[in-house]
C-alpha cells in the first residue's frame, strides 16, 4: 500500500479538480475485501469531459493502457451519471478514475484509485 500511495500517477490532476485527501483501505477493512489506495475530490460538472480527457491522455502517456471507458446512469431510476475509466499496465494494480454526479448539479465527485483484481477493471 505504501508503494501505491507513493506512485506519481496519483499526483496528476487537472486544475479544475479540488482534492479532498488521500485514503487507503487494507483488504481486511474494505467491504469488497480488495483494498483501495487513492484520493477523492470534486470538480465542476461542466468540466467532466475535459477532466476525463485529461486522464485518458496523461495516464496513457505514463505507460498505462485504457482498458475500459464507460458512462451511464448509476441505476435506471437514478439521476446520477457515472463515468469510469480503468487503466492497466504490466507491473502494478489497475488504476480507476470515477466521476459521478447529477448533470443538473454544479459539482461532481471524482475518485482516482488503485483497485486490485477484477474490482479494478471490469
Amino acid at each position: 500500500m505504501d508503494d501505491l500511495r507513493a506512485d506519481q500517477v496519483l499526483t496528476k490532476a487537472p486544475s479544475s479538480v479540488t482534492r479532498k485527501g488521500y485514503y487507503d483501505q487494507r483488504p481486511c477493512d474494505d467491504e469488497d475485501a480488495v483494498g483501495t489506495v487513492g484520493w477523492g475530490g470534486a470538480l465542476p460538472t461542466a468540466d467532466r469531459p475535459v477532466v476525463l480527457d485529461f486522464y485518458r491522455t496523461e495516464f496513457v502517456a505514463s505507460g498505462w493502457r485504457l482498458e475500459t471507458d464507460t458512462e451511464g446512469p448509476t441505476t435506471s431510476i437514478s439521476s446520477l451519471v457515472t463515468s469510469e475509466l480503468c487503466f492497466a499496465n504490466d507491473t502494478t494494480t489497475p488504476l480507476r478514475v470515477t466521476v459521478e454526479g447529477n448533470p443538473r448539479e454544479p459539482t461532481a465527485q471524482i475518485w482516482v484509485e488503485f483497485r486490485p483484481g477484477s474490482a479494478g477493471c471490469r
